[in-house]
């Protein structure tokens, strides 16, 4: 069974339409074998069917993220828009002391803790990655428990009810942390960066991390 979800055109109707508007590149054929950086550069000068291929390439990745921190299709997809209008408004004050795909996420999970901490009751239909340790580094993961790699002594029944307890307390965790969990444990990524998202220590990182996860195993622990 696979968590990823279907990523929605990046083009809305209204104000969401802006980065499409201009005529096709003669390049666009070729966009493949252009890097981030230098499709930023062409972006920069005018030239919308670049940043385009920008959200092509990111799109998925930031909705995955977005959907996860939100848990809402709709709310998810509303923020990948609107992060992607502000990076292309703000494209020419990017520095690149980072990669393009480091800037969006930054500007994204901001988005999304934002969103969250307006909400005054919090979702209670949340995803979760089958890839996500539970507690430790090395230990099981979702998948595993329901496809039952970990022995159980239950049926279906109870390991769809183990889902939504694990569900519910990734949806229990303060923004931060579980940005953090999501990035880390569902998307991969580095320390460094996820530092470079947060705008915070690599230490901070660390030490969020390994109390957001300390907190997913007591909440699971009898699950574990």
């Amino acid at each position: 069974m696979s968590d990823a979800v279907d990523v929605p055109a990046f083009v809305g109707a209204g104000r969401r339409s802006e980065p499409s508007a201009a005529p096709l590149s003669p390049l666009r054929g070729a966009w493949c074998e252009v890097k981030d950086e230098e499709l930023v550069m062409i972006a920069v000068q005018g030239n919308t069917t670049a940043f385009d291929e920008l959200v092509r390439r990111h799109e998925r990745a930031a909705f995955n993220v977005a959907y996860r921190m939100l848990g809402s299709y709709d709310e998810a997809s509303d923020l990948v828009q609107d992060a992607f209008l502000r990076a292309y408004r703000a494209l020419a004050t990017f520095r690149q002391d980072a990669a393009f795909s480091t800037w969006l996420h930054r500007i994204l999970v901001n988005l999304c803790i934002n969103r969250r901490k307006r909400w005054k009751v919090w979702r209670r239909k949340q995803t979760v990655s089958l890839d996500e340790p539970l507690g430790d580094e090395d230990g099981p993961t979702v998948g595993d428990m329901l496809s039952g790699d970990v022995p159980s002594p239950h049926d279906t029944v109870v390991s769809e009810q183990q889902a939504r307890r694990i569900q519910h307390a990734i949806a229990e965790l303060a923004p931060d942390h579980r940005a953090i969990v999501i990035l880390r444990d569902i998307e991969g990524r580095a320390y460094d960066e996820i530092a470079a998202i947060l705008e915070i220590s690599e230490g901070t990182v660390k030490s969020r991390l390994n109390r957001a996860r300390a907190r997913l195993r007591k909440s699971l622990e009898t699950l574990l």
